[in-house]
Order: structure tokens, then C-alpha cells, then sequence
């Protein structure tokens, strides 16, 4: 949804998506898994949403967390979950939100979604894997050529060589890395 809401934007910043944070079952909807979004799943989804051209985002829903959590425990996970992803993305926000020119960036894998930002003197990568198996991905920057990358978010693996960086990221893992120009 969010690279067709990008398409039809016609080159605005004003992107917001919409991310599920609940479980199908408070709508009475079919739903094998009868259970809210993991904390795991919820960083996907949400950086998915940013890796695809998302600038702002509206967690839904809110109101429906006393339909699906029978326990205050419950409860206190859902909430623990959604504001701990919450805080991960704010933690970039100024990142995300920059203007300045960042290189282009492909990835050699569809599975392995990527942004690209220029911020603070580095440039960021963002990679999101939307399996739920283990991917591999090259990103190649056109370009641009770094003297290392450091995570700034996950555990992911990263090796860089030149103008080429790569990943490998576990079943929907995000990364994001900070990239040093030489």
C-alpha cells in the first residue's frame, strides 16, 4: 500500500500510512492466529510502511486493544509492544524526516525492502526483510562509496565494500546501518 500511495503522491514528502496493531478477532473477522501483531511483527510492518516511503504513521487501533486483551497482563504487553516500536521509530525520526540529497540504492533482493537517507554527515540504509525466512540482500549505491557501516538498529550482519553493502537479515528483521563515506 504505501509504494502505491508513493506512486499517486507525485513527488510529495506527505506520506502517512496506517499500520495494524490488533487482533482481527475484536471485528469478528477470521483470523487462524487470534492474536495481536508480535512486538517482531509490529517493527515489520511499521518499517516496511518507512522503507517503502512512509513519513508519518497512525497506529490502528487503539480503542480496540479491550476487545482482544482478556487480562490486564495483556494489556500491558500490547501496549509494551506497540510504544517500544513506537520509541524505535522516533529514535530516527530526524533521520527519516532529513532533505538532504541521499545516493540511490538498489537492492539485488525484492524481499529485502530499502531507503536510503543522507543525515549528520553519514548516509543511512534502512533494509526491512518481509519474509519469515532468512534473506540475503546487496544493496548497491550509485554513486557513493563507504569505508564501513556500523548498525544503528538490529543485529544484522553487514559488510561493505565500496559502493556495495551487504546484509543478511534474519525472518522480518530490520536494520538500519550508518554508512561512513572514506
Amino acid at each position: 500500500w504505501t509504494r502505491l500511495t508513493r506512486q499517486g503522491a507525485v513527488a510529495t514528502r506527505a506520506i502517512w500510512q496506517v499500520p495494524q496493531d490488533f487482533d482481527f478477532s475484536a471485528y469478528g473477522k477470521p483470523n487462524p492466529r487470534t492474536s495481536a501483531p508480535t512486538e517482531a511483527e509490529l517493527s515489520c510492518m511499521v518499517w516496511q510502511c518507512i522503507a517503502e516511503g512512509s513519513n508519518g504513521l497512525l497506529w490502528y487501533s487503539y480503542k480496540s486493544y479491550h476487545r482482544f486483551c482478556q487480562t490486564q497482563a495483556e494489556k500491558e504487553k500490547w501496549w509494551l509492544d506497540v510504544s517500544t516500536v513506537a520509541s524505535e521509530v522516533r529514535r530516527f525520526a530526524d533521520m527519516m524526516l532529513s532533505a538532504e540529497p541521499a545516493p540511490a540504492a538498489r537492492s539485488d533482493n525484492p524481499k529485502v525492502l530499502t531507503r536510503v537517507w543522507r543525515h549528520a554527515g553519514a548516509v543511512w540504509l534502512l533494509a526491512c526483510n518481509a519474509e519469515r525466512t532468512e534473506q540475503r540482500a546487496k544493496v548497491s549505491f550509485r554513486g557513493a562509496t563507504f569505508a564501513k557501516g556500523v548498525p544503528a538498529l538490529g543485529t544484522s550482519p553487514v559488510a561493505v565494500r565500496g559502493s556495495d553493502v551487504a546484509l543478511d537479515l534474519g525472518p522480518i528483521a530490520v536494520s538500519i546501518v550508518r554508512l561512513s563515506e572514506p
